[in-house]
């Protein structure tokens, strides 16, 4: 018989073990998240958006495109 204050591995009630590929993979997407927001923070990744690759093109805005009628009305 086993001694009362010992618990055999039946007995024990802790949860298993995390996979290694769930761990590396909360880590890696951990690691991404606190990048972005570094890059976002100190504003190294630069202007974002249509005017960064069309640059010195002078593309209408998007509020002038929409509001301006089509050429087939103007005389």
């Amino acid at each position: 018989m086993t001694e009362p204050g010992r618990r055999t591995d039946a007995e024990s009630e802790t949860p298993p073990r995390m996979p290694r590929w769930v761990r590396m993979t909360l880590i890696v997407v951990g690691v991404l998240v606190v990048l972005f927001v570094a890059l976002r923070l100190t504003g190294v990744g630069g202007e974002h958006g249509p005017g960064r690759h069309l640059s010195g093109l002078g593309a209408p805005s998007v509020a002038v495109a929409v509001l301006a009628p089509p050429m087939a009305w103007t005389r």
